[in-house]
Order: structure tokens, then sequence, then C-alpha cells
């Protein structure tokens, strides 16, 4: 309160110390009690505030006391909704003073639009709410508004409405609808409106208004967004009706592109779509992209496109189910075919529509998908991802890149004009991740700036928003996963350590017991994937995806393996020692061992997000750490360890011995590697789970370095035996050269002759099943006709000479990977 009686008669100092007790209240880390009092306070002096308006509409200055603007309008709305009185904020905002008709709701009669419509749903006052609504939608010049259409609908769900009254309802919207210029919101109202009925009347007439919408929207993107869930409610001879009507007459581009959305998105469920009615939809979408490249009026349809690639992705879910080993890898090998085929396409459209972000973030989830992760790298860099998208889009790329691609890659730059390579660019992740962790650390400073150039021009709303995205920042998912992922990546390229502690989450604590770092904010964006279905979710975002998205339990189990290498890397090194690294890495160890002994709510389910090799590869980490505890002793009841260090290392032969038998067998079985056109290759889990087993072999070299240190002065259940050591850093060399020596093998297979005229005949779906032995049956009936329906297309769209450049880059960018793989090495310490 000093800050009100520092500055009693300048009414910017007045309304700030109404904004910092409105700040104060929202402060997570803020004790209850104290979040109550100035919450109170700040309702108090924002009432207080309110009623001093004078309702003098002639009088052109505040009295330093009373709200005169909307945006102090803002947040007294903002404060009273928090405190639980959004009644009072529709009271007040219907009030002379503040209503839309007085003097201050002029100045922004939006805001103060958004303000009460926002209070009415916050107090529930639905009758109010369709009343008010209802006389604001009379008014033409509101009917286009869609915040009112959408309250009004909530509102009428929310009260039971009598014959009469769903009369006055339809005969509003009839008008509304009937309105000139045409209202996109009036129709989309309508619509939601009959989806509530479930009678004959309703389903006609959702038939008859969808076809007036289409007449009229039909040309423009948003328009199958907006029938999509309308028409799908209609039954097959409606839907068929709907459906002749737009043939019914000729057709531009855009009208031809709506016609196939809404066929794609009534094909059958997965399994249920024959691989002919896929490969049909897939041929005439791609020719209606080729033709409109011709013309030279409309648009170009990259659309088109894009549909034809969910089609041939949608081939390799429709075969029916096989039975044996051999047929069941024959269908994975297939469909793999078909991902490649779809980004081959993918390549090829999008090296004319570099722009289109919808193809483009597709191509790299297919790319990473497929192991192509230098591929995928230099698409990325395509995006131009800079501020805040490394918190909302750079996730595509920067998962787990420590364990799919830790090497830097080189890549060429082509000249747009003659085609040639001009020059050579590197892209690092190691870098990427820098960027990414430096603008997220930036952005605070940003806000702060921004805070203060809020207060400044008295803009509250975004104060707002800015302390709340700060909150967002300092406790980002992202910000977490990049971090662990920097410290991965500099560990497995050999770096030299930056003598730091990687972030502990046992931080401070919420007003309801919760540790802030466990809270962690989302902010990770997935709405630009096509959706021209419910289920093309399932089959771009998570069936492609690079194992389970990374949430705060992966960051707890990530951030106790790196707390045991940070520790063992003291110990060996000395490094660090003066900053304490070693002792702040065994806290973190002994917190990290406890919370997991204790079973806390927060800690129970620490394979949350993680991977098959990320589980199988902490069940080792595990006893690393138990080790980690011996090593340094003094451990509490609750961490210390039961075994000794003897036993420790009996467990961690039986992991190594039962690691290195099941990389031996995939090895001989061939089925460590997915083959493509009768190319073994290595997919992203190939590579995640080489690089992963490769880390945690660095990490075991560490452990018996530390303790061949040990071993002089250590005693009793301390001691390690030095047989136990030598053959368990033998089993260590003898893993790492199997996993070597597999991805050597698939390297040198992708690098054979005749490789690149495997790759160019897929692109171009020309069948060589049996050429291939990928064996007959399904698989060889499909890929012919795959040849048959989708050839000719395919190359009318991409010539041979283009063909042989994208699957020479397929080609290398494989054995980018493997290079990635084989530059990890295990260092051993004497």
């Amino acid at each position: 309160m000093g800050l009100r009686k520092s500055f009693p008669k300048d009414r910017n100092y007045e309304f700030w110390n109404i904004m910092m007790c409105a700040l104060i209240q929202r402060d997570r880390t803020q004790a209850a009690k104290d979040r109550n009092l100035f919450g109170t306070l700040a309702y108090r002096m924002i009432f207080k505030a309110a009623e001093a308006i004078s309702t003098d509409q002639e009088q052109n200055h505040a009295s330093g006391k009373e709200i005169s603007t909307p945006e102090e309008v803002a947040l007294l709305a903002e404060i009273l909704n928090s405190n639980g009185r959004a009644a009072d904020t529709v009271k007040l905002l219907q009030s002379e003073t503040l209503n839309l008709e007085s003097k201050i709701g002029k100045k922004d009669p939006q805001l103060t639009l958004s303000l009460l419509l926002d209070a009415f749903e916050a107090s529930e006052q639905w009758e109010e709410a369709r009343s008010f609504c209802s006389q604001l939608l009379s008014k033409p010049e509101n009917q286009s508004d869609g915040r009112i259409w959408t309250l009004w609908l909530k509102a009428r769900t929310k009260l039971t409405s009598s014959n009469e009254q769903d009369q006055s309802y339809e005969e509003l919207l009839d008008d509304a609808c009937a309105a000139r210029p045409i209202s996109r919101a009036s129709y989309i109202a309508k619509l939601q409106y009959l989806a509530t009925k479930d009678d004959d009347k309703s389903l006609d007439a959702i038939e008859k208004t969808c076809e007036e919408y289409a007449d009229a929207f039909s040309t423009k993107a948003f328009c199958f967004d907006d029938l999509k869930s309308p028409l799908h409610r209609l039954d097959k001879t409606r839907l068929q009706a709907f459906r002749d009507a737009r043939a019914a007459s000729e057709q531009s581009t855009l009208e031809q592109l709506f016609a196939l959305e809404l066929e794609y998105s009534l094909l059958p469920s997965d399994g249920e779509t024959q691989a002919k009615e896929l490969l049909d939809f897939a041929a005439r979408a791609l020719k209606l992209y080729h033709a409109s490249l011709s013309e030279a009026s409309p648009p170009p349809c990259p659309e088109a496109a894009l549909l034809s690639v969910l089609a041939i992705l949608r081939l390799g879910t429709t075969a029916a189910p096989v039975k044996s080993g051999q047929q069941k890898q024959q269908q994975i090998d297939h469909d793999h075919d078909h991902v490649v085929r779809a980004m081959i396409l993918l390549e090829t459209v999008r090296s004319a529509f570099e722009d289109f972000y919808a193809l483009t973030v597709v191509l790299i989830r297919l790319q990473a998908y497929l192991g192509q992760l230098s591929s995928a790298m230099e698409t990325f860099t395509k995006l131009s991802v800079k501020n805040m998208q490394y918190e909302t889009v750079a996730h595509l790329i920067l998962t787990r890149i420590s364990s799919l691609h830790p090497a830097a890659t080189i890549y060429s730059t082509t000249n747009k004009i003659n085609g040639s390579s001009d020059s050579k660019d590197v892209f690092d992740p190691l870098s990427a991740i820098e960027t990414g962790l430096t603008v997220l650390e930036n952005a605070d400073n940003a806000l702060v700036r921004g805070i203060r150039e809020g207060l400044r021009c008295n803009s509250y709303s975004n104060i707002h928003n800015s302390v709340d995205m700060r909150l967002q920042l300092r406790n980002s998912a992202s910000r977490h996963v990049y971090a662990v992922e920097e410290r991965k990546l500099r560990r497995l390229r050999g770096l030299p350590d930056d003598n730091t502690v990687l972030e502990s989450d046992n931080r401070a604590e919420d007003n309801e017991g919760g540790t802030i770092a466990t809270i962690l904010d989302d902010n990770r964006d997935f709405s630009y994937f096509p959706h021209f279905r419910d289920d093309d979710v399932e089959l771009v975002q998570t069936r492609f995806q690079c194992g389970p998205l990374p949430r705060g339990a992966w960051v707890r189990t990530m951030a106790l393996q790196d707390h045991v290498v940070t520790f063992l890397k003291a110990e060996l090194t000395g490094q660090g020692q003066q900053a304490g690294v070693g002792v702040k890495a065994l806290e973190n160890i002994k917190k990290a061992v406890a919370a997991a002994t204790a079973g806390s709510s927060k800690e129970n389910d620490e394979d949350d997000g993680l991977t098959d090799a990320e589980r199988r590869n902490h069940a080792c980490r595990r006893l690393l750490a138990k080790a980690v505890l011996l090593i340094a002793g003094g451990g509490s009841d609750a961490t210390a360890p039961q075994e000794t260090v003897a036993e420790l290392l009996d467990e961690l032969k039986a992991w190594l011995h039962k690691t290195l038998d099941e990389q031996k067998s995939n090895s001989k079985t061939a089925t460590a590697a997915t083959t493509v056109a009768g190319i073994r290759i290595y997919t992203w889990q190939d590579l995640h789970t080489s690089i992963t087993r490769l880390e945690t072999l660095q990490a075991i070299a560490l452990l018996l370095g530390a303790l061949g240190k040990k071993a002089k002065t250590a005693k009793g259940g301390r001691t390690a035996p030095r047989d136990a050591l030598a053959e368990i850093q033998t089993l260590v060399g003898q893993l790492e050269k199997e996993i070597h020596a597999a991805a050597r093998q698939v390297k040198d297979g992708i690098s054979a002759p005749g490789v690149l005229g495997k790759l160019v005949d897929l692109g171009f779906a020309r069948s060589d099943a049996d050429a291939d032995g990928v064996g007959a049956g399904a698989a060889d009936a499909d890929a012919t006709a795959t040849a048959g329906v989708l050839g000719d297309v395919l190359e009318s769209v991409s010539d041979e000479v283009k063909m042989e450049t994208i699957c020479g880059r397929i080609r290398d960018s494989w054995e980018d990977a493997l290079d990635g793989v084989l530059a990890v090495r295990v260092k051993l310490w004497k």
C-alpha cells in the first residue's frame, strides 16, 4: 500500500497498485493466505473505482479515482471474475456508465462486448445471456459476429425451451441466413442448432443449409472444415443428394477440391477401405493437382496432392491380418514402401510450393519416421522457425534428436534458377537446441519489457497475457526437453562438459503442494497437421511419431540419468569440484531415489512417455544410480541400496548379456532393419535403439572407471571385484562392436549398386514385387494395382531427372543417419 500513499494524485499509480495486487493473487508461488489478501485488496479498490465513475457524459477528464478507459474496464472484469464475482461484472457492464452506449463503452465497443459475453458465461446467467444475445442478433450488423452466436447457442442448450421458443429460434436463424451480404457466422450457427435435433425435418434442413452454404463458399478454403461435421450427420440418401447437387453443374478447380475433400472424409475407416478404392482416389486427386498447374486463371491446388499423399499412407492399413512372422514382416516392409512413395511425392510437390506449411510438416514427420533425419533437418530449416515458434513448432525435429541424429549434417543448397548446387550448409542439432534454449530464455526478458511498456501505456490486458506467458515459459515442457537433449548431445559427441548440473525438479512448491517443475506447461502445437477426417490425427500425428511425446515423467527419468553421469565424470576427472558439481548431482540422485522409494504420486510412473528402448535402458541406469550411492556412501535409510557392489555388478552383467544376445539375434535374422524396395534401412526406431544403447554403454564405462579408481580405498560391500569389472568391460566392448557392425552392414547395402534405380521405380510405382522377392499374395497384387492405377499420374508429375535427384538425397540421408551411429564411441576410463 506504500505505492498508493506515495502517489495519491497520480491516477496511473492508482491503477498500477491495483494491478500489482491482482498479479500477486495470480502468482502460484505465493502462500494461499497472501494471495487471498491481495486478491481482496484488488477487488475492493477496483470496485470503488467503478463506483466513482461519473454519470455526466460531458465530463472530459477523470478525477483520478475512477475508471475512464476500456483497458481499465478490462482490469475490472479480470479482477471481479477471478474473485468469483462474474455476476457483478455483468451488472456493471450493463450499467449506465459502462454499457455499450456509454462514453467509455463507445471507445472500444468490441472489447466491452467481449468482456460482457465472457462474464455472462462465467456467471452462468443463461436466461439473461440468451435474452441479451437475442436482442443483439435482431440487428443485422451483429449477425456476422460469431462470439454472440456461440454464447446464444450455449445458453439455449442450458435452458429448457417450449415449441414456441424453438420456433422463434428458427425464425431468428432463418432471417439471419436470408440477410445479404451472406453471413458465414449465421450459417454456422444454424448448422450447430440443427445438429442438436434428431428428427427427419432437421436432417432435411441440414442438407438444404449445407447446399446453400456450399453454393456461397465452396471456393473458400474454410468451406470443407465448416461443413465436415454437419454432412457426416446425414444418412446415405441425403448425403448422396447433396453430392449429386454439387456435381450437377460445371465445377471450378476449388469446387472439385471440395468434392475430393468430402469424398476422402467419407472413405470407410482403416481396415475396411479396399486398396483399389484408395488408389483410384489418390490418382484422381493427383490428376486434379497436375491439371491445376497448367491452367492460367485458377490458382494451383497443392491441397489435392496432399489428399493423394494421405490416401497412399492409408494403403498400409488396409491389408488383411496375417498370421505368420514372415508374412507380418513382409506386410511391414510393404507398408514402408507406401510411406517412402508418399514422402517422394511430397518432396516433388513441395519443390514447387515451399511455402505450403501442411506439406512441409507432413514431410518432416515422414522423413524423421523413416530415419531420414538429415533430410528432415534440411526441410525443417525451410519453416524459418524463429522466436516463440521454438516453443510450439521446433519439437517436430528437436524431440529425441540426440538419440536419432547426434552428428552435424552438411547438405547442398540448390540454385532455383539452374538447379545446380551452389553451396554447402551445415545443420547442427546442438546449435539448434542451444538456439531454442536461448530464444526461450531471452523471451523472459522481452516479456518483462512488455510488462513495463504495458504499465506505461495502461494496457492491462497485455500485462495479464505477458505474466501468464512468463509462467508458462518458466515451466515449459519444451525448455526442459531441450535442456536434456543438449546435455545428451554434448556427451554423445565427446564434447567437454560445462561443469554444471541439470536443473533439478525439486524447486518451489505451489500453494497446493505440487512442485513447480512438475507442473509443466505443454505449448507444443499439432494443429497444423491435416485433419480432413477425425482419424487423420492417428494417421499422421500418432502413427508416424518418433516415440511417445516426452512429458514430466520423461524429464525426471532423463534427469536422473544425467545426474548419474555428471557425478561419475566429476569423480573421474575432478573437474567442477570447486563448483560442487559432484555434490549437487549426488544430492539430486538421492532425492530422486527417495521419491521413487516413497512412491510419491508425482513420481509413480517414471515410464510415462518413454520408448521401449528408453525403458529398457532406464532399468540399467537405475542400477548405475544405486552403484553411485554405494560409491559415495553416507546415504540415508531411504536411499541406501540393499545390494552390495558385487551384487549390482552381477545384475549389470545380466543386463549386458541379455542386450548383447538381442543385438546378435536381430543382426542374424535381419529384423534389426526394415526393408524398403528390397533395401535394408534403419528407421527412427532402429537408430534410437542403437544410439540409446551406446549412450548407456558410455555411462557403464564411467562407472567401471570410478569403481577402478575406488578399488584401493573401498571397504566391505563397496569393494568391486576386479574380475567382474574386467568381464563387464569386455561385454561393453562386444556390444559396442555388434551395434557398429550392424549399422555398417546396413550402410554397405544402401551404398550398393542398383539402389538408386530401385528407389526411382518405387517413386514411380513401377511394380517389381517379384524381382525383389517380396512375395506373392496381397502385397504383390497391391503393388501391381499401384503400378496400373497410380504410375502414369506419378510420371506426369515428376520427370526421371527430378526423381533421381530426390531418391539420391534419400539414399544419402540414410547414410548420414548410419554415420551418426558409427560416430558414437564408448570411451574406456582407466
